[in-house]
């Protein structure tokens, strides 16, 4: 019987509970229709839900939205303050943990390996990194103790110096993306957040200080990675950007807007990648439609463009040999795109700007622009929700049941947590829909639409 509180309602934790357990209903019956075993941390595989039908995969998200919420929300309601407030030191211990190759040294190894023979195998003292890695198996990012001992061959012990891999390891073993992202977030991200509160509390608009990120590391990030220092960790800055995309579904970005009917007309079209990075997008575009007749122009600093050529003679030769694809090296403060491009093409470079550079940056793309092109660009909007309603208000979108908060809480953690990244790197942020295409009607565009693409959106402008 549900336990009720002084104005006779069901408890808040009551009403918690049961959306965790009716959402745990839904996804068990989701996976048992479609012959798959329930998810859990024993599984190989963290994707089992991609391989669902669409309408499944709705239900299946929505679910784990609803479950990391209420769990959050519940164990934040019954624990002490403390518990809630001071969990920073995970992330340390997941940068030892990957940088170390801890969970490729699990890899095939059910079993478990002792902690002295990872010490020997990454050069860490086995007393420190043993420490590292029990404090990530309470966060369930490894098992402690698969190592099974019989006794007399009949009753087994557990050896708690052993450590093993499970599905969220596993991942940190197999993908590249994971690794990549934490060493940035790890690094730039979080040095850069230690400064935070300095900056804010002493942040005057006459300052030459521009960011917490220039506090941590003596200058703005883009002039950083000119100098010596920064050249050393750019490729890992382009690593973790690039990874940041796969995480949010740039696949995604392939099928939701209607690239093939632009492709189909009569004259070849050219599309500039404004801000390209190694132009990682483009590559993934001009492969899905690769009978198509169209070009790809990628355009950023000179040493991404450098990268851009790296990865494309590594990953996709063929464009290069058949001219498919142009590297032309530019600033977008102070240059125009290329012109006569059809389609411009800009993702996740606006949210690292504040207004008035965001400003600079549209105005140069207008101006290589003809009435007949479009501007494209990825949201990295907050609310993604109210984005895919063509909405900026949540109150317009689908509310999470109550008692979770309206935009699913804790659920929501990496879209909120993105913002104040942008805040401890750039001193911008992520901006509603609202805001964008005010911010392109001021630059001479005019909003036509917005595509879902999973976990973001593509946001189509043309000009006035």
């Amino acid at each position: 019987m549900a336990n009720k509180d002084l104005n006779g309602a069901a408890s808040q934790l009551d009403l918690l509970a049961s959306l965790i357990t009716s959402s745990v209903n839904v996804i068990n019956t989701e996976y048992n229709a479609a012959g798959l075993p329930s998810p859990s941390l024993d599984t190989s595989s963290s994707v089992e839900s991609n391989i669902v039908s669409n309408e499944s995969r709705k239900k299946i998200v929505k679910a784990n939205r609803t479950i990391e919420a209420a769990c959050a929300q519940l164990c934040a309601s019954i624990s002490r303050p403390e518990h809630s407030l001071l969990n920073f030191e995970e992330s340390a211990c997941l940068r030892v943990a990957s940088t170390a190759g801890i969970a490729r040294l699990l890899l095939d190894k059910p079993e478990g390996v002792h902690i002295k023979q990872l010490s020997a195998s990454s050069g860490i003292d086995p007393d420190s990194l043993e420490r590292v890695l029990r404090l990530l198996t309470i966060t369930h990012v490894f098992n402690e103790g698969k190592y099974i001992i019989y006794i007399l061959d009949v009753y087994p012990s557990f050896s708690p110096d052993v450590f093993a891999n499970n599905k969220l390891s596993l991942n940190l073993a197999t993908s590249e993306t994971t690794r990549d992202i934490i060493a940035l977030a790890t690094r730039d991200t979080f040095t850069s957040a230690t400064y935070l509160s300095d900056f804010l509390q002493t942040a005057d608009p006459a300052s030459a200080v521009e960011s917490p990120f220039q506090l941590a590391y003596g200058a703005p990030m883009m002039q950083y990675h000119n100098t010596p220092e920064g050249k050393k960790t750019v490729s890992i800055f382009m690593k973790g950007v690039t990874g940041w995309g796969e995480i949010l579904g740039k696949s995604d970005m392939i099928h939701a807007f209607p690239w093939a009917d632009h492709f189909s007309s009569e004259k070849p079209i050219t599309i500039c990648d404004v801000g390209a990075g190694t132009g990682h997008i483009m590559l993934m575009l001009l492969r899905a439609f690769a009978s198509y007749s169209f070009r790809v122009v990628v355009q950023d600093r000179p040493a991404f463009i450098e990268l851009g050529k790296q990865l494309w003679s590594r990953e996709y030769p063929e464009a290069l040999q058949e001219g498919r694809v142009d590297f032309v090296p530019f600033d977008f403060f102070a240059d125009v795109p290329l012109g006569g491009c059809d389609i411009y093409y800009i993702r996740y470079c606006l949210h690292n700007w504040p207004d008035d550079k965001c400003l600079v940056i549209l105005s140069n793309i207008a101006k290589a622009m003809k009435a007949g092109n479009i501007l494209l660009r990825t949201s990295d909007d907050e609310d993604e929700t109210a984005l895919r309603h063509s909405v900026s208000s949540l109150a317009d979108a689908e509310a999470a049941p109550k008692p979770l908060l309206p935009n699913y809480g804790a659920a929501r953690f990496r879209d909120y947590a993105g913002d104040i990244n942008m805040l401890n790197l750039f001193n911008s942020k992520d901006r509603t829909l609202e805001e964008y295409v005010a911010l392109g009607s001021r630059a001479g565009f005019v909003y036509e639409r917005a595509w879902d693409t999973g976990e973001s959106s593509i946001i189509e402008f043309k000009l006035e």
